[in-house]
């Protein structure tokens, strides 16, 4: 592993700052479930789990490191970049990602084109995206990698994002809607172009899932409220 030269740490520690904020404020014991036209998936964002998005290479336990990170205490003696670019790539594009829970426009399957890189599913757009993988112990996939790039060239089947929903982790029911597509060339109610992808999910959402979807968008577009639903932030 490279060490990094003070000229790159002046570069790199406020990136990590600036990042792991965000991190912390938006994403951190988040669930976000992207949804498509035909399938969904689930994902959970945990503070150790930001360490591996930024490709950084360290001693410090990925705990530690989101600790002193938070406490503006990391220093170039501690870090390290990976030999193979990797890491620069990463940073370059990590400040974008941490509001993939509205940036994300397509997801698909990891299609193993990159001998050395190991993840499950990705969620981005044309120039970025973040990688998932699904733990051997958990219910959700949670992020392991930021990749630049096409999304498209990195899946077996790219496919658009219909809505993405957002909830703390203890919370049973997703209630808050950070993303939802229009119909093609901006035509047509967006919560009627939400339902018919719904529809299109019955019998294949299990029971929990489809509860929590179902009851968020019962909840928030009743038709008491005859406004044309619009996505906010978090």
């Amino acid at each position: 592993m490279a060490k990094l030269v003070q000229p790159m740490y002046a570069q790199v520690i406020p990136i990590i700052h600036e990042c792991i904020a965000l991190y912390d404020k938006i994403l951190s014991h988040k669930n976000i479930l992207f949804l498509t036209r035909n399938s969904y998936f689930e994902t959970l964002f945990l503070p150790n789990n930001f360490l591996h998005l930024t490709g950084l290479r360290t001693s410090l336990s990925s705990a530690y490191f989101y600790r002193t990170a938070m406490n503006r205490k990391l220093n170039a003696s501690q870090i390290s970049f990976a030999e193979d670019g990797t890491t620069e790539l990463k940073l370059k594009i990590l400040p974008h990602l941490m509001s993939i829970h509205t940036k994300a426009r397509m997801v698909g399957d990891y299609n193993d084109l990159r001998s050395l890189l190991i993840t499950d599913k990705l969620a981005g757009t044309d120039r970025i995206s973040m990688g998932f993988i699904y733990p051997a112990k958990g219910n959700y996939y949670i992020p392991n990698t930021a990749l630049k790039g096409d999304i498209r060239n990195l899946v077996s089947k790219a496919h658009q994002v219909i809505a993405i929903f957002t909830k703390h982790q203890n919370e049973a029911l997703y209630n808050h809607l950070s993303y939802i597509s229009a119909p093609k060339k901006g035509k047509g109610d967006p919560y009627e172009f939400l339902t018919q992808a719904m529809d299109s999910l019955k019998g294949i959402v299990d029971s929990k899932n489809n509860l929590s979807i179902e009851s968020y968008l019962q909840a928030r577009f009743s038709p008491n409220q005859p406004t044309t639903p619009q996505p906010s932030a978090i």
